[in-house]
């Protein structure tokens, strides 16, 4: 492809150390075009605003802005973008079973009601509602929604958050599989501001069907027919808590410490899994999980296509003819080191040399916290194939130890095992040490650029690794 890096690469590699200076600042002519440590740092903070906004809306419409498991969705959703399309996975799954695997009749509206993650509200109290999900079509009626100018309004806000997500994701798929090694030190916050954004495309898509296609839903039946328990746990009240007549915290009955250890265990992991179903419901928690495993599988397929699928040996071609061209830097080094993909310090495309690595420790710490907690998730999924194949298959049950192990240690409900979902949280420090360390880099980078005594080969290879799309600032609003 004339103009790309690739090519002119290829194109200045016969020349000598003399004239590669010249040819390649030939080629690149728009490198002088770079990108801001504060530039770059304000609009990704500015579009994790809109995004995080964008959710908070979607969360109002589908009635979940009151209790505490909300506030915990929100934050998962600030750490892992994932967990939405999660959700709209689980839903989905949920409502396709029950329309076409248990024949139950629905509307149209009510299934893709539903899969948007609507709820009804009690036609006695407009203030408790139920999702969708969670209960029989029989026992809840549409209610058209007022079209006036709050409505437009809405919609019209949301179509401009839609151009602008859209244009931030055409803007990284131009970078990665079009321009392919420009821009290489923005990679692990551009890497960043793409999940956020796409979290955000998907709420403001949601957020329109529901205003557009989806209706309002009244509970005209409030019996417990066709309600599960377990799916209701993230409802607002409408269901009657582990504890019914006054908070959990007073109702508890304490455990009794005559009782044998074993039983103790019981009796202190039976209250602490109260409480925690009433705080952190089950669903949200399988909500978490799933959309973690979807961040692994994406950030970890992306990391394989560009460190073996796109440059072979690790580097970008052009740092290579970067580096035979200066006589004061190797530009190699800071190519990512290919030797073990599952180093965090590598799979977040971090250099070769570690000399360069202010938080390397921290980083293998987090890194190896954070897969034991994505191992419980695999192990305890495992389980659950096995267990649903041997009733299938055979009509049998696991042995009780088995099952045992699993609920002690790998369903994250008991005592001892929901510390390891807490270790899924050591990402947060795992990114924000990669995005300071890029950034530390950026910095010192940007201070040589502005110095008179540096080679012009040097000055290409910085401009390139801070090189600015010419698409950037007309694409971005924000």
């Amino acid at each position: 492809m004339s103009g790309s890096l690739d090519y002119v690469s290829q194109f200045c590699a016969g020349h000598n150390s003399t004239e590669i200076s010249e040819c390649l600042s030939h080629g690149l002519r728009d490198s002088g075009n770079v990108r801001s440590v504060d530039e770059v740092w304000m609009r990704s903070f500015g579009i994790h605003i809109a995004a995080l906004a964008s959710f908070g809306h979607l969360m109002s419409l589908q009635g979940r802005t009151t209790s505490l498991s909300d506030l915990i969705l929100l934050f998962c959703y600030f750490e892992f973008p994932e967990v939405l399309l999660a959700q709209m996975l689980i839903r989905c799954f949920t409502m396709t079973v029950r329309r076409f695997w248990q024949h139950e009749e629905m509307s149209k509206r009510f299934f893709v009601a539903a899969c948007l993650g609507c709820s009804s509200t009690l036609s006695a109290d407009p203030k408790k509602d139920v999702p969708l999900t969670a209960i029989c079509s029989r026992q809840v009626r549409p209610v058209s929604r007022n079209f006036g100018i709050l409505l437009m309004g809405r919609i019209g806000l949301l179509l401009t958050f839609l151009v602008q997500y859209t244009a931030s994701v055409s803007l990284w798929i131009r970078l990665v599989f079009y321009l392919k090694d420009r821009s290489h030190w923005f990679w692990h916050i551009d890497m960043r501001t793409f999940e956020i954004v796409v979290g955000g495309l998907l709420a403001t898509m949601s957020s329109l069907l529901i205003l557009v296609v989806s209706d309002e839903w009244v509970m005209v039946n409030t019996s417990s027919e066709g309600i599960s328990l377990e799916r209701t746990e993230t409802s607002q009240d409408a269901l009657r808590p582990p504890y019914p007549n006054d908070p959990p915290e007073i109702q508890i009955i304490m455990p009794d410490l005559s009782y044998t250890l074993s039983e103790k265990m019981k009796r202190w992991n039976g209250w602490f899994s109260d409480c925690l179903a009433f705080y952190i419901p089950h669903s949200l928690q399988n909500e978490l999980e799933l959309g973690i495993v979807l961040q692994r599988v994406f950030a970890h397929g992306l990391a394989v296509y560009t460190l073996h699928h796109r440059f072979p040996d690790g580097c970008p071609p052009i740092l290579h003819s970067l580096s035979s061209a200066s006589s004061t830097f190797d530009w190699t080094e800071i190519c990512p080191d290919r030797a073990n993909i599952w180093d965090p310090s590598n799979f977040t495309h971090h250099p070769r040399s570690r000399n360069y690595l202010r938080y390397m420790r921290g980083l293998e710490i987090c890194g190896l916290l954070f897969t034991i907690g994505v191992a419980r998730i695999l192990a305890h999924w495992v389980f659950g194939i096995v267990s649903i194949a041997c009733r299938g298959v055979m009509g049998k049950t696991l042995p009780s130890k088995l099952r045992f192990w699993d609920r002690w240690f790998l369903s994250g409900r008991t005592m001892i095992s929901f510390p390891l979902v807490l270790l899924l949280f050591s990402c947060s420090p795992l990114w924000i040490m990669s995005m300071l360390e890029q950034r530390g880099w950026v910095a010192h980078a940007q201070s040589v650029l502005q110095r008179q005594d540096i080679p012009e080969i040097d000055r290409i290879a910085v401009s390139i690794l801070m090189w600015k799309d010419p698409w950037y600032d007309r694409f971005y609003v924000i």
